[in-house]
């Protein structure tokens, strides 16, 4: 699709026009849900099952027709229960668990200077990698350095052109 055949189908909406969809939905969304509640409310008054009209001089009135007639107040019914037990009869507390041994049990004794002295056997790889790091970073900042003065040579050749 072309730039030209876009702008003519599609207009950009501004601001207050985008605003104004947002309200017209907002408002066919309200209307709908008042039709289903609408709806919902005839349909419940249908199929209720409905009695005759009361004869001339009577009413009707509601009247509870469930097994049970249930006084509504404002007081809470208390009740006391209570039960008579056992006592417990003391028994001895529960022994900790101790796992059966498997195996048998052996020592190693490790005498003064059997281990490794860590700063004696740790200084010559820490000189080798540091070195290695020195080395590295000299070469990079020479490379750093060489590219400098390439660029540097090629700035005045261009000014001698």
């Amino acid at each position: 699709m072309t730039d030209a055949s876009f702008e003519a189908t599609h207009t950009p909406c501004t601001l207050s026009q985008h605003h104004l969809n947002q309200i017209r939905l907002e408002l066919q969304r309200q209307q709908e849900s008042r039709r289903r509640a609408i709806a919902r409310r005839r349909a419940r008054e249908t199929l209720r099952p409905r009695s005759p009209p009361p004869v001339d001089g009577r009413r009707h009135t509601e009247v509870q027709t469930e097994l049970y007639l249930e006084e509504i107040t404002d007081r809470v019914e208390e009740t006391e229960v209570a039960t008579q037990t056992d006592a417990f009869l003391d028994r001895p507390p529960t022994p900790l668990f101790v796992p059966a041994k498997i195996g048998r049990d052996v020592a190693t004794q490790i005498e003064e200077g059997d281990l490794f002295h860590f700063d004696l056997e740790v200084q010559p790889i820490l000189e080798v990698l540091v070195g290695k790091t020195v080395e590295q970073a000299l070469l990079e900042v020479m490379e750093e350095e060489e590219l400098a003065a390439l660029r540097q040579q090629q700035v005045c050749v261009n000014m001698y052109e």
